[in-house]
């Protein structure tokens, strides 16, 4: 059974496809079985996996602050910051200490496989921002792959790698058959959810 007038649902929708704007939609009713909600709304016709969403609920990716990654010089990112066979980021790379560079530097060059020689050479096309993902007033570390990445460096344009402090990786679309498209709006100090799309279907998780 629909229902919608009783409970003022009638609202105005946003119908997206990935981050592309396409129409707006009007909620006439909400069915509800179980944890799955189907809703009865009027807009029109449109082929393909959508997303619908209320006005001003998501930061899409592309819309975020992002500003080029601090640059890891070599007196601030010791060799062993890197450890090529194990991978592994060190204390040394901690950004509670050192800023962020070094910390980026070992977490993109452990995500990748790369050695810090070749990290380097990948800087100039990462994007860098900082956003309280996990509601616990830390900021976390966001990079993301430029559009202008070369094709010869075999990295795929608009992956994102997100992690704390401590090098903890929080979530990484790297060598995976997903995207990571927004974050829920910040209304609060509870912590966000991401919006990921992958195989045709979008996913809502927290980090």
């Amino acid at each position: 059974r629909f229902w919608a007038d009783s409970l003022n649902l009638r609202r105005q929708l946003q119908l997206f496809q990935r981050n592309t704007a396409l129409a707006g939609l009007t909620v006439h009713g909400v069915k509800r079985l179980g944890t799955s909600i189907t809703l009865l709304a009027a807009g029109p016709r449109v082929n393909g996996p959508l997303l619908a969403t209320t006005m001003g609920s998501l930061q899409w990716v592309a819309a975020l602050p992002w500003q080029p990654a601090p640059i890891a010089s070599a007196t601030s990112l010791p060799d062993e910051a890197i450890d090529d066979d194990a991978a592994t980021v060190t204390p040394q790379g901690s950004a509670t200490t050192t800023g962020p560079a070094p910390l980026i530097a070992a977490t993109v060059g452990q995500q990748l496989g790369l050695t810090s020689e070749q990290t380097t050479q990948i800087y100039p096309y990462l994007q860098y921002a900082r956003l309280d993902i996990t509601g616990d007033a830390s900021p976390e570390h966001l990079i993301s792959f430029s559009d202008e990445m070369p094709a010869e460096l075999a990295i795929t344009p608009g992956k994102t790698i997100i992690f704390s402090d401590a090098g903890t990786v929080l979530y990484s679309d790297i060598g995976q058959q997903q995207s990571l498209l927004a974050l829920t709006a910040k209304h609060s100090e509870q912590p966000l959810t991401v919006l990921i799309e992958q195989a045709g279907r979008y996913d809502v998780t927290r980090l």
